[in-house]
């Protein structure tokens, strides 16, 4: 086993998100299953308000919501042709990310660590042999010198890493494997996550969220879509002038439970 000496922010980073995933707190969360079908509906149902969102227009298939504070919601009912859901959310996912273009390719790729690597290093001889290989029943964790950390336990995989030039950078997975889980991307300036919940039917969101505003003033931009497996679905854009706003979370997730259940 290498030295137990892992980069000090890629560790923090892997502890705050293993944490944060554990605890299912923030980011959102798979929900449990709770058994119930999905309705299949043929028009939208659009309260005039729902909490703090009044609604500002509306017709058989979609309806528009604003809150005082700016925050802009959309519901549209959108048909799935031959099961093909990807395609079916696609034009959702591409005006999420026109919205936050800085975190629409999150920086844990290959690219980024060329950046984390280059520069001048002149702890690198020491950092090379500052690593970490522990593997236990239940618990994986692999750091290395460069600032790159990996942790895995109890169906969670966490990637992280650091550099001289970068802040850092964390990759988190809670479940997945093609059923319900969470993937979450994040740096220190913002956060791309992927859920998808539990039970039958598409029941799946996409959420950005940033420190700095985008081209409109939002600091958070996603979707979140229910319904049956060959459609249609209702999804619901979500626009918000501020991140971590479970109050607005709250109120599309009631829109869509009144629209489609679950």
């Amino acid at each position: 086993m290498g030295q137990t000496i892992i980069s000090k922010r890629a560790a923090a980073l892997c502890l705050t998100f293993s944490l944060a995933a554990l605890a299912a707190c923030t980011p959102p969360h798979p929900k449990p299953a709770t058994g119930e079908s999905l309705r299949t509906v043929s028009s939208l149902d659009c309260p005039d308000s729902q909490g703090d969102l009044k609604l500002q227009t509306k017709s058989a298939d979609s309806c528009a919501y604003a809150s005082g504070d700016g925050d802009q919601v959309t519901l549209k009912l959108v048909s799935v042709t031959g099961g093909d859901v990807k395609s079916a959310l696609a034009p959702f996912e591409a005006q999420v990310k026109s919205e936050l273009p800085n975190l629409a390719t999150p920086a844990t790729g290959a690219g980024a660590d060329k950046d984390w690597k280059g520069g001048d290093h002149d702890n690198d001889d020491k950092d090379a042999k500052e690593n970490v290989d522990l593997d236990l029943p239940g618990l994986h964790i692999h750091s290395h010198g460069d600032g790159h950390a990996n942790v895995d336990t109890m169906g969670v995989h966490v990637t992280a890493s650091d550099g001289d030039h970068q802040d850092g950078d964390a990759h988190v997975v809670v479940g997945g494997g093609g059923h319900a889980g969470v993937t979450v991307d994040a740096h220190d300036g913002g956060a791309q996550i992927r859920v998808t919940d539990p039970g039958s039917g598409i029941r799946q969101s996409y959420l950005l969220e940033s420190d700095n505003p985008g081209p409109k003033g939002f600091h958070a931009a996603g979707y979140d879509a229910r319904g049956p497996s060959d459609g249609p679905l209702v999804v619901a854009t979500i626009l918000a002038k501020e991140k971590g706003d479970d109050d607005l979370r709250h109120n599309v997730r009631a829109l869509l439970k009144l629209n489609v259940g679950g």
